[in-house]
């Protein structure tokens, strides 16, 4: 056949075809946080996500790298609940960029104001539980599950988690920082920078109560909010309580409908003996005792599931009664000591502060100002050791540590870059 007349011939693409092209297009920013930019472009015809950094710290090698650190974590998922990411390369405009799977969706929030069935509801959690479980799976804790990191898909309603720049994992080891959002965070994840699934857990927690509150769930969900020691320790194991729950409410649905329709089928007869103008005495006295008998079974039936019933009601109230106060005392108590952590990490910032300040006073006077940086690190350092010191005794090892570390890395924005190396080899 003549190639010139084979009008059903594939071949190659021109870059310039139109609507394919091979960079991205009708580049539009979204959202602009204090690290971050989030915008849409299209390539090869198909609308893409983009995330970068915020110009005012694209060039900090650490949000770089912490740039980079998402990227990896989510090169290495593959699972339909979970953002798809494509890329990681430098765009016209934007710099360095995550590039990501559009989800055309809403978020969760805005997902459940649409007032979706009991059904649908209860679909969305088991797929937030299995794309949990999967990410748990490979080594990950996501750190910031809430309802705006999770997406509902318009087409076909799936659920797909999103944003992993505070995801963490125990094999990474730079980087660590505690991590999350005040409404949806653990109360250990606010002193700690250790990756824990168990965070997660907590978050799923909070998510659930907004979302399936009812009695059959309550203790599930409150011991999602225990402290970490008694909460849930897999997903899976919250899941299998799920079950368990819809499970039992099931059982006693049909129980129930049972002894409905048995009262129904006996009513029935009753009224049909009774048009047709019977007697007691036309009536063989087996089938009257048969009646009565059913009537009897039917009314025992319904005493027993409504003594099991209660049973069960009470045993739940109790159970979420002392989980309620347990929960209180242990978010009072992580809320009193997580406020004393920042009023510590502040002060030390302001006396560090302060001490950097003075140090600029003479920076232009130094000869030599890589020996006067190492100079002034290791002075401010020893301020820090001193400020520790002191603390010490009004919080315990961990919170004590935490302040440290916070206060510590302050020193690597004063003296960016000679100090960073120095500082990181440390």
């Amino acid at each position: 056949m003549d190639e010139i007349n084979d009008t059903s011939a594939s071949g190659y693409i021109e870059p310039g075809f139109e609507g394919v092209g091979t960079s991205f297009s009708e580049i539009e920013t979204l959202r602009t946080s204090e690290f971050n930019v989030l915008a849409r472009a299209k390539r090869y015809g198909k609308w893409w996500m983009l995330k970068g950094l915020n110009p005012e710290v694209a060039e900090s090698t650490v949000h770089r790298n912490m740039l980079r650190k998402e990227f990896e974590m989510l090169m290495a998922l593959s699972y339909p609940g979970v953002v798809h990411v494509a890329a990681l390369e430098e765009v016209s405009g934007l710099g360095i960029c995550i590039v990501q799977e559009y989800v055309e969706g809403t978020t969760l929030d805005k997902w459940a104001e649409m007032h979706p069935t009991k059904s649908e509801r209860r679909h969305i959690v088991m797929e937030l539980l299995d794309a949990v479980a999967y990410i748990h799976s490979c080594g990950i804790a996501h750190r910031d599950l809430k309802p705006s990191n999770i997406m509902v898909t318009s087409n076909g309603g799936i659920l797909k988690i999103i944003d992993f720049g505070l995801a963490d994992s125990a094999r990474d080891t730079i980087l660590k920082q505690p991590a999350g959002t005040r409404k949806y965070m653990s109360p250990e994840q606010a002193i700690t920078s250790e990756a824990d699934v168990r965070n997660d857990i907590y978050s799923i927690g909070i998510i659930l109560n907004d979302l399936i509150a009812c009695r059959r769930y309550s203790s599930i969900i409150g011991r999602c909010l225990l402290p970490i020691g008694e909460r849930f320790q897999r997903v899976s194991d919250l899941k299998e309580a799920l079950l368990r729950a819809d499970k039992r409410a099931g059982i006693f649905a049909k129980a129930l409908t049972a002894t409905l329709v048995s009262l129904a089928v006996i009513a029935i007869a009753a009224i049909g003996w009774l048009y047709v103008g019977g007697t007691a005495e036309n009536v063989q006295k087996g089938t009257i005792d048969s009646l009565q008998a059913a009537v009897t079974a039917a009314h025992a039936n319904i005493d027993s599931i409504k003594t099991i019933s209660s049973a069960k009601i009470d045993s739940i109230q109790n159970a979420v009664n002392n989980t309620e106060k347990k929960l209180k005392s242990g978010i009072k108590e992580a809320a009193v000591r997580a406020q004393l952590v920042d009023t510590y990490i502040q002060k030390g910032l302001d006396l560090l502060e302060l001490s950097w300040f003075q140090d600029l006073e003479h920076f232009e006077e130094a000869s030599d100002k890589e020996a006067y940086v190492i100079e002034m690190i290791n002075h401010q350092k020893q301020i820090i050791a001193e400020f520790y010191k002191e603390i010490k005794h009004e919080l315990s090892a961990t919170e004590a540590k935490v302040v440290n570390e916070q206060v510590s890395r302050q020193i690597i924005f004063y003296y960016y870059p000679l100090g960073y190396e120095l500082l990181t080899s440390n």
